[in-house]
């Protein structure tokens, strides 16, 4: 009963604060985020932190990024690989080298804990670009395309640098196994095209009685429990894993019809329950920091907002001609779930301490409250 009770409280509030900030032009994640802080450990202490919200929070995620996978295409990651990856380097590499150096040349923290700061804050998160995305409607212009493929890539390399961090000796299997991964996918994807007739007829019964749909919706979810698995044994989070079978269903293989419903029906469950579970669960783990952590915090989104501005402003004039710069600054200054989700593996290793953890979550929604507004312009999609 206490866990319902928990979850009634998260939910309540995060929904609440996230509206709220909706309205004044701040992504509502940045509600939810902060719903979390405000009543957990951090400021009111009214819910903690527990295994049972955990578990929450991942089946929420996985949601979350399945969806994120259907509404995207394989066409969009293989379509300019070059030009994705140079979006990866310029908008992941170049500010977590800049955080690193902060922290390590500014407070002289450790080495490694330096590393983990600046990879989990200098990471775009694929679940709130992608939420930001699919919210304005970016996904059908081609500089929302090219942005989302790089925070894909981004986003496996700051799992592969994490890997090293943690001085895995099985990081040559990690790589051999993602990359074996990357080809099976890229076969079925081929195969699920080839023979999509069939493939679109076999939905298309199912369609036709109610137990029918039922099994279409357990068949996704299955698969995508899968590969979500199947990426989990490698060493990578399951989060990508959920992405990459959402992208396996295409409007094309399942049906319009059946499209359009897979869509709505996660769309409506992931806006009501998961998104805002999720947000305000992930801000239960903040806690207080001291001063010279505040110093850092305050350092590194200096740091964070100028690498990030500069980037996406240079980008959009070069590449990202379809969309405003504004725009191109806010979805490549989107953090959280993936920072939040490295930064919680170091600190259960013992790669950082809690208060450095907190400094990342913290500077994770600060930038999300700075960049993300910019999107103010753009016309929400409902």
């Amino acid at each position: 009963m206490e866990i319902l009770i928990s979850v009634l409280v998260l939910l309540a509030s995060s929904a609440g604060l996230g509206l709220f900030v909706e309205s004044l032009g701040i992504p509502h994640i940045v509600g939810e985020l902060s719903a979390g802080i405000i009543i957990g450990p951090a400021l009111l202490g009214l819910i903690s932190y527990s295994p049972q919200l955990s578990s929450i929070a991942s089946i929420a995620l996985f949601f979350i990024i399945l969806l994120i996978g259907i509404e995207a295409t394989s066409e969009m990651l293989t379509k300019n690989p070059l030009r994705s990856a140079a979006l990866s380097i310029m908008s992941f590499i170049i500010p977590s080298f800049l955080l690193f150096a902060v922290s390590y040349l500014g407070f002289g923290l450790p080495l490694v804990s330096c590393a983990i700061i600046g990879v989990a804050i200098g990471v775009p998160s694929i679940s709130v670009v992608s939420i930001l995305i699919l919210k304005y409607g970016l996904l059908r212009k081609s500089g929302g395309q090219s942005i989302l493929a790089s925070v894909v890539f981004s986003d496996i390399a700051a799992f592969v640098i994490l890997a090293l961090l943690s001085g895995s000796s099985n990081i040559w299997l990690l790589l051999v196994g993602l990359l074996a991964f990357a080809a099976v996918l890229l076969v079925i994807d081929s195969l699920i095209i080839k023979h999509k007739l069939r493939i679109s007829r076999i939905f298309g019964s199912l369609r036709k009685t109610e137990r029918g749909e039922t099994a279409a919706f357990s068949l996704v979810i299955v698969a995508g429990l899968v590969i979500s698995s199947l990426l989990q044994l490698i060493g990578i989070t399951y989060i990508l894993g959920a992405f990459f079978a959402g992208l396996l269903i295409s409007r094309a293989v399942v049906g319009a019809r059946m499209f359009h419903m897979l869509k709505n029906t996660f769309r409506r469950l992931n806006n009501s329950f998961f998104i805002p579970i999720f947000f305000s669960i992930a801000g239960l783990e903040v806690s207080r920091i001291g001063y010279n952590y505040i110093l850092l915090l305050a350092s590194l989104l200096v740091t964070g907002f100028i690498s990030i501005f500069l980037i996406g402003y240079a980008w959009s004039l070069t590449k990202g001609h379809d969309m405003k710069y504004t725009s191109t600054i806010a979805l490549l200054g989107g953090r959280g779930a993936v920072g939040i989700a490295i930064s919680s593996i170091a600190f259960s290793a013992g790669l950082i301490n809690g208060s450095m953890y907190s400094v990342i979550v913290l500077a994770t929604v600060g930038l999300s409250i700075i960049l993300p507004p910019l999107l103010r312009g753009q016309k929400p999609i409902r």
